[in-house]
């Protein structure tokens, strides 16, 4: 039963890397140190992710926020709908195609969709409004994030998000 999981387990690792290495390649960051932020993923509670948080943070230029909004799984649902993108899908159709508004009347627009490298940008928006902004305004020059309940999906999607 273990074995089996395992199988499984390493089925959604080899999609998820699949997806999220197309992903990236859609999708890069500007390169100024906000869109370099540092995140400490831990492999669980008490293993010192908070120490390494601290050591981080004590530079005068670096902020590490600490499990921010835990109970909300933010992180995670945002990372989950990443998940289903992959080259087959969305479809090529789904997308707009900057035609003049007007051109629209006339076009299947039931799955009318940005692109995905909008799609992308907006999630990094995302953490740069919440977490980069309220502490980039005064002497910090980077920001992260210190956590201990991701996994290999939602660490997958920040390195899309941040490569």
């Amino acid at each position: 039963m273990a074995r089996e999981y395992h199988r499984q387990q390493l089925k959604v690792f080899t999609d998820d890397v699949f997806r999220f290495n197309y992903q990236n390649e859609l999708s890069k960051p500007p390169q100024n140190l906000c869109y370099q932020p540092i995140f400490i993923l831990s492999a669980g509670w008490r293993s010192g992710s908070t120490l390494l948080q601290r050591l981080i943070g004590s530079s005068e230029d670096i902020f590490i926020w600490g499990e921010p909004l835990d109970k909300s799984n933010v992180v995670t649902q945002l990372a989950d709908s990443l998940r289903p993108v992959c080259k087959e899908w969305p479809p090529e159709n789904y997308f707009y195609t900057k035609k003049h508004i007007d051109d629209l009347s006339n076009s299947w627009v039931a799955n009318l969709s940005p692109h995905i490298p909008e799609f992308i940008e907006a999630h990094r928006a995302f953490f740069i409004k919440l977490f980069a902004e309220p502490v980039l305004s005064q002497k910090i020059t980077r920001w992260g994030i210190k956590e201990v309940r991701f996994g290999l999906s939602e660490a997958l999607y920040l390195k899309i998000l941040f490569p």
